[in-house]
C-alpha cells in the first residue's frame, strides 16, 4: 500500500513538473513573439511617421503650387468648370467646355429667335 502511495505522489510530482515545463515554454514562445512584435510595431510606426510627412510635404507643395496658379487661371477662365470636368483629363475637359459654350450660343440664339418671332406675330 505505501509503494502505491509512493508512486502516485512521484506520478504527480512528475505530472506537475511537466506541465510547469511545458507552461514555461509557452511563456518563453509568448515572450519571444511579444519581442518580435514590439520590433514590427516601432518599425511600422516609424514608416507611418514617415509617411505622414511625405504626405504633409505634398501637400504643402500642392497648395503652394495652386497659390502660384490660381490668379493666372482665374484671368483666363470665363466658364466655372463643375465637378464632372475636375476629373476628366485636359483634352476631354476642353471639349466639354467647348461643348458648354455651343450649347449657350444656340440657348441665346434659340431665345433671340423666340423673341423676335414673338415681336412679328
Amino acid at each position: 500500500m505505501l509503494k502505491i502511495i509512493v508512486v502516485g505522489i512521484a506520478g504527480v510530482a512528475l505530472g506537475a513538473s511537466a506541465m510547469s515545463y511545458i507552461n514555461f515554454t509557452n511563456n518563453q514562445s509568448t515572450e519571444e513573439k511579444y519581442v518580435y512584435l514590439q520590433r514590427d510595431v516601432k518599425q511600422l510606426t516609424t514608416e507611418i511617421s514617415e509617411l505622414k510627412s511625405e504626405i504633409k510635404q505634398q501637400a504643402s507643395a500642392s497648395s503652394n503650387q495652386k497659390r502660384a496658379i490660381a490668379p493666372t487661371t482665374a484671368k483666363k477662365s470665363t466658364i466655372n468648370s463643375n465637378k464632372y470636368q475636375s476629373g476628366l483629363t485636359s483634352d476631354k475637359t476642353r471639349l466639354t467646355m467647348l461643348e458648354q459654350r455651343k450649347l449657350k450660343v444656340k440657348e441665346k440664339a434659340r431665345k433671340k429667335h423666340l423673341g423676335t418671332s414673338m415681336a412679328t406675330n
